[in-house]
């Protein structure tokens, strides 16, 4: 309407569309709202992945001694508290920290899993959590650093298939 000249958003309208100026108008507030709904969830989600910045990615055990990395089998998954406390962890602890957090703000997000056989015969896993607001899915990720980000999607396959890309 802005790009028209004063006046002329009528007869347009009249020219391309089948439904009155009055819905014309009902489509375009409606679009406003989703758009502010886009941006809210963008914004609740950098925060949250604001608040996983303050943590180092390293391997604890029970007793929350950093372990080496060849000992990574004898970590120990951290409460939200616990991680918060150490303020280190891996990206299992980064989902539960994830996890308490979307819970609070009552968003729907699911926790996936993958693990496959990279190129050096490795087998390499990762815990991610995919937030699903406004028929699109987001990949929150901070433990994985040259990822890290929140990353958009209009597919959950799409999502997926970018992380066995890049993953493996």
């Amino acid at each position: 309407k802005a790009l028209l000249p004063h006046g002329e958003w009528g007869n347009w309208l009249k020219e391309r569309v089948n439904y009155s100026q009055s819905t014309a108008i009902n489509f375009m507030k409606l679009y406003e709202e989703l758009s502010d709904v886009n941006t809210d969830i963008t914004e609740t989600l950098t925060e949250v992945l604001n608040e996983l910045k303050q943590f180092d990615y390293a391997f604890i055990d029970k007793e929350g001694k950093e372990l080496p990395e060849d000992e990574a089998m004898n970590a120990y998954v951290q409460s939200p508290d616990q991680l918060v406390g150490i303020g280190k962890g891996v990206c299992t602890d980064f989902v539960e920290y994830t996890r308490a957090k979307l819970d609070d703000l009552d968003l729907s997000y699911s926790v996936y899993d993958i693990k496959c056989t990279d190129k050096d015969g490795d087998n390499p896993a990762h815990v991610f959590v995919v937030v699903e607001a406004n028929n699109k899915f987001y990949w929150l990720e901070a433990a994985w650093h040259s990822e890290a980000g929140i990353h958009e999607y209009e597919d959950l396959l799409d999502l997926f298939e970018d992380i066995a890309k890049k993953h493996c």
